[in-house]
């Protein structure tokens, strides 16, 4: 760390790391950088660096080193170019991946520097939904995306993640996750946003949207078949009875009934949607279509493309604050 004021950090090695030292990550490197500049671009890096901390300005005004074996060395590479002015050492915006992008906002979030991205945000947003439309979603990906977002403060991206993410995950015991069989925890190793869980109670509210014409179907199955051969303008009783016998049927087959609460599902909210748009096999008397479209517009209105949670207050006023400084807003 240098007192002068050089403009341009240079890294002085980049080794794997065998001293001893305790690093999350299995290299480290050296950096000549100007703590001016640092000081001038973060206060946490100002009060790191000037504060009277063990990391601080030596009395003698010598250069000195601080150690950060939290911080990975390739984003912060990035990161330092940023404060330097040195944007043509820094990735192009159509070739930054999303992981890239994703440690990078861990720092800026660390040391309080999104306001540092804002020539690129823009660029970065755009990118991340196309990327997002096309990539596997597995391993992470949607995590590391909703951090980002959580970063700039799109709150539209922001939000379409977050319920993806509550549709596509497994619950075990309260825990999310990606997969069961092998298991895969959703925000393993990945910083989640506070959002006091939002995300696993929308989970289950999306399973409670998708539950309830079932259950009102068998609260009042009489009144259910009249329903469907009025709606069906079909005049053939045995044709109702049919739908409620294979109606039960599937539903066991599918280990959907008995019927349970929707905190007592484990699987994707999406999954149970396929399941029941697709896989439940309601039979109808010969050329009686229109009887069983009758009775999957019982799910009008409720399936999970449908389904609208508002962020909470204190989520919505971060995204608020994030793109203020992102240059979103």
């Amino acid at each position: 760390m240098s007192p002068k004021d050089v403009e341009q950090p240079t890294t002085a090695k980049t080794t794997s790391d065998h001293s001893g030292n305790s690093h999350k990550h299995g290299t480290s490197a050296t950096f000549l950088v100007c703590s001016k500049a640092l000081a001038r671009a973060s206060r946490a890096w100002k009060c790191l660096l000037y504060g009277g901390f063990l990391e601080s300005k030596p009395a003698d005004g010598s250069q000195w080193t601080v150690r950060l074996p939290e911080d990975k060395p390739e984003p912060m590479t990035v990161v330092l170019h940023l404060i330097h002015g040195r944007f043509r050492h820094c990735p192009a915006t159509d070739k930054i991946t999303v992981e890239q992008l994703y440690e990078i906002k861990v720092l800026t979030n660390k040391y309080g520097l999104t306001y540092r991205l804002r020539p690129w945000a823009q660029a970065w947003v755009r990118e991340l939904k196309a990327e997002a439309k096309t990539r596997n979603l597995l391993s992470g990906f949607l995590e590391r995306c909703l951090w980002i977002t959580w970063e700039l403060g799109d709150e539209k991206l922001f939000k379409a993640l977050a319920e993806r993410i509550a549709a596509k995950s497994y619950d075990d015991d309260g825990r999310l996750f990606c997969h069961l069989l092998p298991k895969e925890p959703r925000f393993e190793g990945v910083l989640e946003p506070d959002m006091n869980g939002w995300i696993p109670e929308t989970r289950i509210r999306m399973v409670e949207s998708l539950l309830p014409p079932l259950r009102d179907f068998f609260a009042d199955p009489l009144a259910a078949m009249e329903a469907l051969r009025k709606g069906g303008r079909c005049a053939d009783s045995n044709c109702s009875i049919l739908i409620l016998g294979s109606l039960l049927k599937s539903l066991s087959q599918l280990q959907l009934w008995p019927l349970r609460r929707a905190s007592a599902y484990r699987k994707r909210p999406c999954l149970l949607e396929w399941d029941i748009r697709q896989r439940l096999d309601i039979r109808t008397q010969k050329d009686h279509d229109l009887c069983r479209k009758v009775f999957f517009q019982i799910w009008d209105g409720k399936w999970i493309g449908n389904h609208r949670t508002e962020l909470g207050n204190s989520v919505k006023k971060h995204l608020e604050s994030q793109r203020e400084q992102s240059g979103l807003a």
